[in-house]
C-alpha cells in the first residue's frame, strides 16, 4: 500500500510539473470596469471578464466562455458566464492547464466583475525533450497519462515539449481499435506515426422510392440511396419524403461487417378535408371523383388536390375551384361561398316559400328531379309537410314522400270521381318512384297512367312528358324484364308519324336496339 501511495504521488507531482504553464496570480480586480459592458449569459445575466496576462500567442481557451476571446496586447479578454469555476488553457505544444477559481478563493465568477489570471511559462529545451506525433485519422484524440492534448491544428500532427520522463500514450477514436503504448521523453524527442485500425461496419441503403431523404440515426445522408461505413452496434434507418409515410428500421451491425438495406417503397401519408359552403348542400370532387356533399369530411393522400365545388353548375349556383396541399395528419377545413346566379334562385336561398315552390315546381316538368327534390328539402316546412299537405296532392309532397303522395292521390280520386280519367298524376307518381329506384312501385303508376291517357291521344302534344311507356319500358330494362321493355318501346314507335320524329323517336330506337 505504501509503495502504491508513492507511485500516485510521483504521478501527480509528474502531471503538475509536465505543464508548460503555471499560474501565478489569480484575483480579483475591484477597481476594473473592464466588465460593466459585458455580453449577456444564457442565463440573461451579464459575464463577468477574465484578464489572461500572458506574453505568449498561441493559446486557446475553453469553458463557459460567451462570446469571441479578445486578443489584446499580453493580455487576452475571455468573457466567462456568470458562477463559472473552471477555465481550461490550451497550447499546441504543451499539457493543457485547468484553472479553477476556487483554488485562489474566487467561489465562481461574478457578473460584471474582472479577474486577473496571469500565466508563467515553463521553459523547455526544444531540441531535447519532446513528443512529435503524427495520427490517423486526424480526428483521433491523444491522451498523455489520461490528460486529454487538444489538437487545435486539427491535422492530426502534435509537436509537445515535455519534461523527462516516462508517459503512457493513447490514440482512440470511435470506429478504430486504441493504440496504447508507453513512451519515454529523454534526452531526444519521441516521434509516433499511428494509424488506427478500423472496426467500422461497411453500409449500402436503397429505398424503392427513389426521391426518399435516407437518414442514419436522424442524420440525413443521401436521396433513394446510401453507401458509406458506421459504427458498429445498434442504428436507426429512416426513410423520409414529405407527404408520405415514413419508414424506419432498426438494425445491428458487428465490426467490419458489410451489409445492405433495401427499404420498401413508401406510401402517401393522409390528412382530411373538412369541407363546408354556402350555400350548403353542394356536391363535392376531389381530383375529378365525387365525394360527397357540404358540410362533408374526406380523408384523402396528403399533397396538392384539386377542389372543385358544384362542378356542373347546377342548384342555381355557379362552379367554385379551388386548390389546396394538405399535409401529412392535417385536418383542413375549407369554406366556399358559391355565387349564386340562377333565375329566382337568390328569393328560394333567402327563404321565400313562393320562389322555393316554384322551382321545385319547374324542374319536377322538366324531369330534373335531383334539383326539384334539392329545392323541396329547402322548403321551411319540409319535415311537416306530411302532416300540413297529407290530404293534397302536389308537387312538394310527391318529391319528399311518394308513399304519402300516393294514400293522397288515391283519396282525392275517391271524393271526386272524374279525377279518375286523369293519368298525369299517376306518371307523376311512377317518375318519383323510378329516381327512388323503386321500379315496381313505379310500373304499377305507370301502368295506370297509360292505361288512362292513350298514347295516340298524348303523342300528338309532341312532348316526351306524355310518353308513359318509354318510362315504363326503362323501369322494366331495370327489373331485367327486357321483354317488356322491348314491348313498350314498340308501341311508341308504332306511332310514328311526321310530327313525331322531334319528340325522340330516334332514342327510342337507340333503347330498343340495345335490347337485341
Amino acid at each position: 500500500m505504501r509503495i502504491l501511495v508513492i507511485f500516485i504521488m510521483m504521478f501527480v507531482c509528474q502531471l503538475s510539473f509536465s505543464q508548460g504553464f503555471n499560474v501565478r496570480e489569480c484575483k480579483q480586480n475591484i477597481n476594473d470596469g473592464s466588465a460593466f459592458q459585458a455580453p449577456l449569459g444564457a442565463d440573461g445575466h451579464p459575464c463577468g471578464l477574465i484578464k489572461v496576462r500572458t506574453d505568449n500567442a498561441e493559446l486557446k481557451f475553453m469553458g463557459n466562455i460567451v462570446g469571441e476571446v479578445e486578443n489584446k496586447t499580453n493580455e487576452y479578454w475571455v468573457y466567462m458566464a456568470q458562477g463559472s469555476r473552471i477555465l481550461n488553457v490550451l497550447h499546441p505544444n504543451f499539457l493543457p492547464i485547468q484553472v479553477d477559481f476556487a483554488e485562489y478563493g474566487v467561489d465562481g465568477i461574478s457578473s460584471k466583475a474582472t479577474y486577473i489570471l496571469t500565466l508563467s511559462e515553463q521553459k523547455f529545451k526544444k531540441e531535447k525533450c519532446g513528443l512529435v506525433a503524427t495520427v490517423k485519422p486526424e480526428t483521433a484524440s491523444l491522451y498523455l497519462n489520461d490528460v486529454f492534448i487538444e489538437n487545435i491544428s486539427g491535422n492530426g500532427f502534435y509537436q509537445l515539449y515535455l519534461p523527462k520522463g516516462d508517459y503512457v500514450c493513447r490514440i482512440e477514436q470511435k470506429g478504430y481499435r486504441p493504440n496504447v503504448q508507453a513512451i519515454s521523453v529523454g534526452k531526444c524527442s519521441q516521434n509516433l506515426n499511428v494509424e488506427l485500425e478500423s472496426i467500422m461496419a461497411d453500409l449500402e441503403v436503397k429505398c424503392k422510392t427513389s426521391t426518399a431523404e435516407i437518414y442514419i440515426d436522424g442524420v440525413l445522408k443521401g436521396n433513394g440511396s446510401w453507401k458509406g461505413t458506421i459504427l458498429a452496434g445498434e442504428h436507426q434507418i429512416e426513410a423520409r419524403l414529405e407527404n408520405f409515410e415514413s419508414i424506419t428500421q432498426s438494425i445491428s451491425v458487428a465490426e467490419k461487417e458489410s451489409r445492405m438495406i433495401v427499404m420498401p417503397e413508401l406510401k402517401r401519408s393522409k390528412g382530411k378535408f373538412f369541407i363546408q359552403s354556402v350555400p350548403s348542400d353542394m356536391p363535392v370532387t376531389i381530383d375529378g371523383y365525387y365525394v360527397g356533399k357540404t358540410p362533408c369530411t374526406v380523408e384523402v393522400e396528403s399533397g396538392v388536390h384539386q377542389i372543385c365545388c358544384n362542378k356542373q353548375g347546377k342548384f342555381g349556383c355557379s362552379p367554385l375551384n379551388t386548390t389546396e396541399n394538405l399535409l401529412q395528419g392535417e385536418l383542413k377545413t375549407i369554406e366556399l361561398k358559391l355565387t349564386i346566379s340562377g333565375y329566382g334562385c337568390e328569393d328560394a336561398y333567402n327563404g321565400k316559400v313562393i320562389a322555393i315552390e316554384g322551382l321545385v315546381d319547374y324542374y319536377f316538368r322538366m324531369n330534373n328531379y335531383e334539383e326539384a327534390l334539392y329545392w323541396a328539402k329547402r322548403h321551411p316546412l319540409a319535415t311537416q309537410l306530411p302532416q300540413l299537405i297529407s290530404e293534397d296532392f302536389n308537387t312538394m309532397l310527391l318529391i319528399l314522400y311518394p308513399e304519402k303522395a300516393e294514400a293522397a292521390l288515391k283519396s282525392m280520386e275517391k271524393e271526386d270521381m272524374t279525377r279518375k280519367q286523369w293519368g298525369g298524376n299517376w306518371a307523376a307518381m311512377g317518375k318519383a318512384y323510378k329516381y327512388q329506384h323503386k321500379y315496381k312501385d313505379a310500373i304499377r303508376c305507370y301502368l295506370i297512367a297509360c292505361e288512362r291517357d292513350k298514347l295516340s291521344e298524348r303523342i300528338n302534344y309532341m312532348s316526351t312528358t306524355w310518353w308513359y311507356e318509354e318510362s315504363l319500358g326503362d323501369c322494366y330494362k331495370q327489373e331485367g324484364n327486357y321483354q317488356e321493355a322491348a314491348n313498350c318501346y314498340k308501341i311508341i314507335l308504332s306511332m310514328r308519324s311526321d310530327n313525331s320524329e322531334y319528340d325522340g323517336m330516334k332514342r327510342v330506337e337507340e333503347k330498343l336496339k340495345e335490347l337485341k
